[in-house]
């Protein structure tokens, strides 16, 4: 049996988290708070476009499929945005979508009564 250096694993280690660091910060996602109170803000996390990219970002009514919201922003160099859409006036649960590359990522936010 053949002994891998100390050397060599350390290569392949840097070698594979490189690859892994690719392609994990190019995967487009999208980030709401599971539950929201009516009233509440609504703050959107998103990744995996280019830096300095604009995005539309939008807030649908799940029951209607009506647009209830709809705003721009830049990602950063790192290729991650942070929006605050303000409050939504609805009684159903929403759900919010933004483009990101060529692939539409949404994620969706359960409206509770408090």
């Amino acid at each position: 049996m053949k002994r891998i250096s100390i050397q060599t694993l350390k290569m392949l280690f840097v070698a594979l988290s490189i690859t892994f660091y690719a392609t994990a910060s190019t995967t487009p996602w999208l980030s709401t708070p599971s539950f929201l109170m009516q009233g509440d803000d609504i703050y959107v996390t998103g990744g995996g476009a280019p830096g300095n990219t604009m995005l539309t970002v939008k807030v649908f009514d799940t029951k209607t499929g009506e647009l209830l919201a709809q705003k721009e922003v830049y990602t950063k160099s790192s290729g991650t945005f942070e929006l605050n859409l303000g409050a939504i006036n609805t009684s159903s649960n929403i759900e919010v979508k933004a483009v990101i590359g060529d692939q539409e990522v949404s994620s969706t936010s359960s409206l509770t009564k408090g």
